[in-house]
């Protein structure tokens, strides 16, 4: 498995430990190869010594992207599996249809919410974010009942746009 952080900030190089930082790596962590750094696949493979027209060597390739910019270098409309990996703040919700929407190909994708309760509204309002969107939505969702403190209160405060104390 190779995981490619391609988020704008780049977090996985300040949570998954390496021995010799560099501006772009590979590291292994856990049984999981992890690549920080990099703009686009063509690099990773010239930094692990492959050429471009060979197949990396992993069964799976993860892509964490953030920005429109990493959906398009990476070419993430040609992936073969697609998800959705959100909360339920509007920060969250809003910059995910934001990157979706830089495709003019339809995109099928998965949901994969991180909350401990996901409401028939909630699912319902990401819905709604998505509809003038090439976006087709797959049945099966997948749930990490994530505890999140009172990101679930701020999440229905800002959607309302009122302030309500739990």
């Amino acid at each position: 498995v190779l995981v490619i952080d391609a988020t704008i900030n780049q977090k996985a190089k300040y949570v998954v430990p390496v021995i010799n930082p560099s501006k772009t790596y590979v590291t292994e962590f856990e049984g999981i190869d992890v690549a920080v750094g990099f703009n686009k696949i063509t690099e990773i493979k010239n930094y692990i010594g492959i050429t471009e027209e060979e197949n990396l060597n992993y069964d799976y390739v993860l892509y964490d992207i953030d920005s429109s910019e990493s959906f398009n270098n990476y070419n993430i409309e040609d992936s073969i599996e697609k998800y959705f990996v959100t909360s339920f703040d509007l920060y969250s919700l809003k910059k995910g249809i934001e990157i979706l929407a830089s495709t003019n190909k339809e995109i099928k994708l998965t949901k994969v919410y991180f909350a401990r309760e996901v409401h028939k509204e909630d699912d319902e309002y990401l819905n709604f974010l998505a509809k003038d969107y090439n976006i087709e939505w797959n049945e099966e969702k997948i749930y990490f009942p994530f505890e999140m403190g009172d990101q679930t209160t701020i999440a229905e405060n800002q959607r309302v746009s009122k302030i309500k104390l739990k």
